[in-house]
């Protein structure tokens, strides 16, 4: 918002560090990080401008390729009231984003053990899409690529951007819950909402337990967010470190602060820390579901794209052969195919399925259809022993589609890895069929493909937190007061 950008140059200025400043106070983060139990890092817009993602409020002249925050250059342009061109400036959307240095740092410092949880303010979702872990994860102000169910609270990531309300407080995105039929709503935070309850509680406790807290690109201007960095500042044995170019409210209580970008300093970082960045690799899960039904009483298509729940497309193509009108119906052999994140979240990666030249999907879940032909009671139905799958990407990093040979097994979960490298090669190397469940354990999840509601699935209450208009609470058990306020 335009209202927001900073009132006064002083706010605008931006502090670099020379080199052999920046070396010092590097190597002291370094030191403290070492003799830390408890690191958190906190995150904001800052972080994501060397992706090409411009922030919030850095000056008309600032030196970051992505020009001026987006709230800066609003208000810049409300006074002149035209449009303003910024020659040269290079944006870029963030679902084409790749996760920085910075990014892939916080991975690798997790991944060793180091950071023990990250907060963040960004909306962008570049930490999931980097692979940091959600269970050490807290997007404070929600995901752009993520929808909840309002009833049963499911979440699904999407490839898109889930948002198509057009008033600012209005989240319903059209579509509905796989589990229970909810209406699904974005995650998106804006000014006066009240913060996810889960979230904010699992922030507040990481405060309580860190010694140290590392603010990456962050005005720390924006409540509750920013009292999050602040416990931690206040303790008596805590230590706040700040990297950013702009002065922030918090300076004040920093132990350290490091006037410097992003990137420059978490790549000086981790060489201090004797660690490599890991380059960053787009991962993608496919699970490929296979099952038979029994015979049915009424003639159906050879072969047929079963249209579910409609997700981000409207449309559904079905290639098939109709069967004679007198011909009894057969058993069918059914194959799903579904993205999943790492921790169960069901995600829409592919904008279109192919089953080899007979059928394609555009809907969601990808299912196919495939009627047996009859056979002797008591003797199992033919099936090919492998079938062509063409998945074909939403291609946000310009992913060529991808061929697999899939091996039919009847009762089974197979799930596939894919690994595609958008900066060197440009291409898939990786797809493997990591892992097939078959037995108990695979007709248990092959019953929750048949898309009944979950009983479970009561209503519950919102877990929205109230206004804030005191001094916020400082415990994680008392979050009442949590809607998205300005600092000044």
């Amino acid at each position: 918002m335009a209202s927001t950008a900073h009132q006064s140059a002083a706010e605008y200025t931006e502090h670099h560090d020379d080199a052999a400043t920046l070396d010092r106070k590097v190597t002291q983060l370094a030191e403290w990080i070492r003799q830390s139990r408890f690191m958190l890092a906190f995150t904001g817009a800052g972080i994501s401008t060397a992706c090409g993602i411009p922030d919030f409020r850095s000056g008309m002249a600032t030196c970051l390729p992505t020009g001026a925050g987006a709230w800066t250059l609003r208000a810049e342009e409300q006074k002149a009231g035209r449009r303003i061109e910024q020659p040269g400036v290079r944006k870029v959307g963030t679902l084409q984003a790749i996760p920085s240095h910075g990014h892939m740092a916080l991975v690798e410092l997790q991944r060793s053990g180091i950071l023990r949880f990250l907060v963040t303010q960004n909306t962008d979702g570049l930490h999931r899409r980097s692979g940091f872990p959600t269970q050490a994860l807290a997007e404070l102000h929600g995901n752009t690529n993520l929808e909840r169910c309002s009833v049963c609270r499911a979440e699904y990531l999407r490839d898109f951007r889930t948002r198509t309300a057009r008033g600012v407080l209005e989240h319903d995105t059209g579509r509905a819950c796989g589990k229970c039929g909810g209406m699904l709503r974005d995650t998106i935070i804006n000014f006066s909402e009240w913060l996810p309850e889960e979230e904010i509680r699992k922030g507040f406790r990481a405060a309580e337990l860190a010694d140290l807290c590392l603010v990456l690109g962050s005005s720390l201007r924006v409540t509750p967010a920013a009292n999050i960095p602040e416990i931690v500042g206040k303790k008596e044995k805590g230590k706040l470190v700040v990297v950013n170019l702009q002065s922030t409210p918090l300076d004040g209580l920093a132990a350290l602060r490091i006037n410097g970008t992003i990137d420059d300093v978490m790549q000086l970082l981790m060489s201090k820390l004797e660690l490599q960045i890991p380059p960053f690799v787009l991962k993608r899960r496919v699970q490929i579901s296979q099952w038979i039904t029994s015979p049915m009483p009424t003639p159906t298509p050879r072969l047929q794209q079963q249209p579910q729940r409609v997700e981000r497309s409207t449309r559904s193509t079905v290639a098939a052969a109709s069967a004679p009108a007198s011909a009894p119906s057969g058993p069918q052999f059914v194959m799903q195919v579904s993205g999943v994140e790492a921790d169960g979240t069901p995600a829409s990666l592919f904008r279109e399925v192919r089953l080899g030249e007979q059928a394609r999907s555009d809907t969601e879940p990808h299912r196919f259809t495939l009627r047996l032909p009859l056979t002797v009671e008591g003797a199992a139905p033919k099936l090919p022993a492998s079938v062509s799958l063409v998945l074909i990407p939403f291609g946000n990093y310009r992913e060529p589609p991808v061929t697999l040979t899939v091996p039919v097994q009847p009762a089974s979960v197979q799930t596939w890895l894919l690994e595609y490298d958008p900066r060197s090669t440009g291409r898939w190397i990786r797809q493997e069929l990591a892992a097939t469940i078959t037995g108990a354990e695979a007709n248990h999840a092959l019953e929750k493909l048949a898309g009944l509601p979950d009983p479970r699935c009561a209503t519950q209450a919102s877990g929205k937190l109230g206004g804030r208009n005191s001094s916020p609470q400082r415990t994680a058990a008392a979050p009442e007061e949590r809607t998205v306020s300005e600092r000044r």
